[in-house]
This record gives structure tokens, C-alpha cells and sequence, in this order.
């Protein structure tokens, strides 16, 4: 699909629609205030309509950041259209950087995918685990299902978006359940392992997740959730312009002491919360074009900004030498 196309479909997906918003003034962890962060932001990936605000918790122990007002739960289905998960890499269909054929992209995303090799987050951090029965929560296009299926575990994946699902159905053999967690009635204690990568910032209700997960998880299950970082060095860098930040799908914005807290309220007794910059390269790059203002960059992808995101690789890497809390993304590992 080429640029042209791709922007009058999305131009015509503008034109039909709305989403509305409702007030969410409190933090839903510790029921403090939120104190305005960033007014006015727009959407840098598929221009739906809107401006959208995000807030902090003024409680200093706490920090949470959410977005005021917030979608309405069910019209965030159409912030999601065109959504790159909906895509099979293979496919024509998908994003520029997958299948371009200028050498010097092709290098640079290999030289970026050998940095994220030698992280544990590859395997979501079950390595040492004895394979069985894993669910993956918001599993897109299936990639992941597809290599923890390598690994001998035995894979499911839950699904909002029915075209993500779709594909991820026809990229593997596994089942790909689409509905909200809650509302798929998975057996009590059935899972071995629950994984789930930059989904919970996407949840509507991060706790009523949690206490799902562990009422279908077997004792002594774990559940590992990766999801962005609002103390990384990126986000103190690019700010508003942060791709963590991603209005307005990013409901919720956490930080590793929000994780261990939500780990705790949702029933789970060992709960380790870290930080990590596996994904450093990816997140830099995009986060450069975004404050140059580069529409749609997980599309196209832009050379110019391969350096600057070269060096924050290893600035980002210095850093969390001195504050280990800095990584672009927050691991937790909680064991039922």
C-alpha cells in the first residue's frame, strides 16, 4: 500500500470518527488528585480526532500518570484503526520497515535487533521456566505466540481488535480468543504463565486485569507485564513527545513502583518490579521523529534519525549505570 492510499484511507477514518471522553480525576491506585502534565497533545500515528491531556498524581509516592479526561471505553476501538498489530510482516500490507529494500535500513534494524538478542525480555523472561500452558494478553499480529511456541510452550492468545486476531490466527497454529480478559471465562488455575508486552497501558482497568490474571493462573504461576517507563531517560529527554506517551491510546503511564503496587492489590504475593533498556533503539528512534513531527513514523522510518538513536542506545545504557530506575521499559514478575 502506498503512502497515497494509505492517507485517504486514514483521511477517510478521520471523517466518521468521534470519541467521546469521560472525567477521571482520581488515580486509581492511590485515589489522589492528578496535576495537569501535558495539554493539547494530538495522536502522531493516526491522526484521530481530539486533544488529549494527560495527568500526575500528586501524591510523591505514587506518580502515576493517566490520561483526564479519558475515552470512553467503547470508542476506543476506533483509536486503533490501521493499528500496525493488524499487519502480518510478510504481507504487502505491512509497515515500511519491515519490507523496505534500502540496504542501509535493513542494516540498521538488524544491528538494532542483535542489541535486543542478549535481553531476557526476548523470551519474556521465562528462560528458566519449565514450559506449559501460556497465555499472551493483547498477543497483535501473534509474533510472540509464534516464538514461545518454538520454546515447547503450549500457547493462547486474548485479543481486543478481531483483525490482530486474525492474523495472529493465520501467522500460527494456536487459538486467539478476541474479547476483553474478564469476559473469556478461562478456567480457575489453568495457566502456567500469563505474558503480556505494552498492553497494560492500553487497559481501561488495569486492576480488574490483574485480579483476572490471577484467578486463572495456577499457584505458583507467574505473570511478567512489560509495558513503558515514565521515569526513563526518554521520557525525562523527549517529554510530550515521549513514544511511551502515544495519546491517546496510553490510558495509564507507569513506573515501577505503580507496577508493584498494582501487583500487590491484585492478589499476587512475590511481585519484582525493574527497569530494562532492551527496547532503547526502538523507542529513541521513533521518539526523534515524533518531535520532528515525521507523520506516522512506525511507517516510515527515516534515516536521518539512525544516529542520534545510536547514541542514545549507549547514553541510555550510562545512565541507568547511576539510576537504575531510568530504563525506556518497567518488567514486572509477579509469582501467584
Amino acid at each position: 500500500m502506498n503512502h497515497r492510499i494509505e492517507d485517504e484511507i486514514i483521511t477517510a477514518h478521520k471523517a466518521n470518527m468521534t470519541i467521546r471522553t469521560d472525567p477521571r480525576p482520581k488515580c486509581f491506585l492511590c485515589g489522589s488528585e492528578g496535576k495537569p502534565l501535558y495539554t493539547n497533545l494530538t495522536d502522531h500515528f493516526l491522526d484521530i480526532p481530539g486533544e488529549w491531556t494527560f495527568v500526575e498524581c500528586i501524591n510523591s509516592a505514587c506518580g502515576l500518570i493517566w490520561q483526564n479526561p479519558m475515552p470512553v471505553k467503547t470508542d476506543l476501538a476506533q483509536a486503533y484503526r490501521s493499528y500496525y498489530t493488524h499487519e502480518n510482516e510478510g504481507s504487502a500490507e505491512a509497515p515500511v520497515h519491515h519490507r523496505r529494500k534500502n540496504p542501509l535500513v535493513r542494516f540498521l534494524k538488524n544491528l538494532f535487533s542483535l542489541v535486543f538478542v542478549f535481553f531476557p525480555i526476548r523470551n519474556m523472561y521465562l528462560e528458566h521456566v519449565k514450559p506449559g500452558r501460556l497465555l499472551e494478553i493483547g498477543c497483535g499480529n501473534g509474533k510472540r505466540l509464534k516464538r514461545m511456541q518454538r520454546l515447547g510452550w503450549e500457547v493462547t492468545g486474548q485479543e481486543i481488535d478481531p483483525i490482530s486476531a486474525a492474523v495472529a490466527r493465520a501467522s500460527g497454529k494456536c487459538d486467539v480468543f478476541v474479547g476483553e480478559l474478564e469476559n473469556l471465562a478461562f478456567p480457575e488455575n489453568y495457566f502456567d504463565a500469563i505474558i503480556t508486552n505494552h498492553v497494560l497501558e492500553h487497559a481501561y482497568d488495569p486492576l480488574v486485569l490483574m485480579r483476572e490474571c490471577y484467578r486463572i493462573l495456577k499457584p505458583q504461576g507467574r505473570l511478567v507485564i512489560v509495558t513503558p517507563n515514565s521515569e526513563s531517560l526518554g521520557h525525562r529527554y523527549f517529554k510530550k513527545d515521549w513514544l511511551g506517551v502515544d495519546p491517546p491510546r496510553h490510558l495509564h503511564i507507569f513506573k515501577t513502583n505503580n507496577l508493584s503496587d498494582l501487583g500487590i492489590k491484585g492478589g499476587f504475593k512475590v511481585v519484582k518490579s525493574w527497569t530494562t533498556i532492551a527496547n532503547v533503539p526502538l523507542i529513541s528512534w521513533l521518539s526523534f521523529q515524533i518531535k520532528a513531527n515525521i507523520h506516522n513514523p512506525v511507517r516510515r522510518f527515516s534515516i536521518a534519525y539512525a544516529p542520534p538513536a545510536i547514541l542514545f542506545i549507549f547514553l541510555a545504557a550510562l545512565y541507568r549505570l547511576v539510576d537504575r530506575n531510568s530504563g525506556e521499559e518497567c518488567v514486572m514478575l509477579t509469582i501467584k
